[in-house]
């Protein structure tokens, strides 16, 4: 579990989304060796592994008090975290 304090947040429209990469989400090479690691793949599974790449955003609830925000992330093992503060 990660803690941290976003800041202060300066627009009442701010929204925090994360997403997260690692064998089972937006790994192109897991789809690529599903499908037996071909050399030279197909135009529809070259579409695949695209699809496959692609990282899903989810929203992050925040707590603020005041202007200040704070955030928890539970952390994937053996994974990259995004966080984006749009």
């Amino acid at each position: 579990l990660l803690s941290d304090e976003v800041g202060t947040l300066t627009d009442q429209n701010n929204q925090l989304l994360y997403s997260f990469q690692n064998a089972g989400h937006a790994n192109a090479k897991t789809a690529w060796q599903a499908m037996d690691s071909p050399h030279y793949p197909t135009p529809a599974q070259v579409a695949m592994l695209n699809e496959a790449s692609q990282m899903v955003w989810q929203p992050l609830d925040v707590r603020t008090k005041c202007a200040d925000a704070a955030i928890d992330v539970t952390l994937q093992p053996q994974s990259v975290t995004v966080v984006e503060l749009i």
